[in-house]
């Protein structure tokens, strides 16, 4: 992962003027519901104000479809098996950044300045790149480890109760492993072989992907769970990942004679 970061961090530094060219690149899309307090991010700097707007962001159920895009391009291999090059990597992050800005319109310039975009020529810097990854894949509320049984406790007033460690995995994410599960075997195998590869980003894109689909005509309170899933598969890869890789393997593995 780090080889493939820092191929991405050169390709994307040799694109000058890539965000100037983006100026005029407004989302198409319409704009995502603004979410309820406390998601509203206070910006005190760039790096603590891009955390929070990425937590807030995915849990607007339309932005979450944009958000999965960018997290792809910023992690999914750009070159073929034979190693040719069908998307120019500066190009993947060109690509990121508009899906962000897509879903969250409202924080475009944060989300400029956390990429690295610092200097006069628009340059996109390696920390800032790296840094934008590991938010968007660990982004969350502190909801996830609430234990309020209510999954939209994250509009109410925090419980001051919090869920162990252990608790959380067993209740909140071992369900949704194995729903996944439940649909086939084959995703969650190639997820364990990315956390296997060591591919942890990879991984977390497919187990997000392999969860379900965002449904535009779902009700409401549907496509508010499917978000609020998402936040703790997330929130799980951002406290232990070696734990969440090693509930997938344990699921997947042969039952003992």
């Amino acid at each position: 992962m780090k080889r493939k970061l820092a191929v991405l961090v050169v390709y994307a530094a040799a694109s000058l003027g890539l965000a100037h060219a983006q100026s005029s690149d407004k989302a198409k899309g319409p704009a995502a519901e603004d979410p309820k307090p406390p998601c509203p991010p206070t910006i005190d700097n760039v790096t603590d104000g891009t955390k929070n707007a990425l937590a807030c962001g995915w849990l607007k159920p339309n932005a979450v479809p944009h958000f999965l895009n960018a997290l792809q391009y910023l992690t999914i291999p750009t070159r073929d098996k034979d190693g040719k090059l069908f998307l120019d990597q500066a190009e993947a992050v060109k690509l990121a950044l508009k899906e962000l800005i897509d879903g969250d319109p409202g924080n475009e310039d944060l989300y400029r300045a956390a990429i690295g975009l610092s200097d006069s020529h628009g340059q996109y810097g390696a920390q800032g790149i790296s840094s934008l990854l590991d938010a968007l894949a660990k982004a969350k509320t502190d909801a996830p480890a609430n234990a309020d049984t209510d999954p939209l406790a994250k509009a109410k007033t925090p419980p001051k109760e919090k869920l162990s460690e252990h608790d959380f995995f067993t209740k909140r994410v071992q369900p949704l492993i194995d729903g996944i599960f439940g649909k086939g075997k084959i995703a969650l195998t190639e997820i364990n072989g990315r956390f296997a590869q060591k591919d942890n980003y990879v991984a977390i894109y497919l187990l997000l992907t392999a969860y379900t689909k965002y449904n535009e005509t779902a009700a409401k309170d549907i496509q508010d769970k499917y978000a609020n899933n998402l936040e703790i598969l997330r929130a799980a890869f951002a406290l232990d990942t070696a734990e969440l890789a090693k509930k997938i393997a344990l699921k997947i593995a042969p039952a003992k004679p």
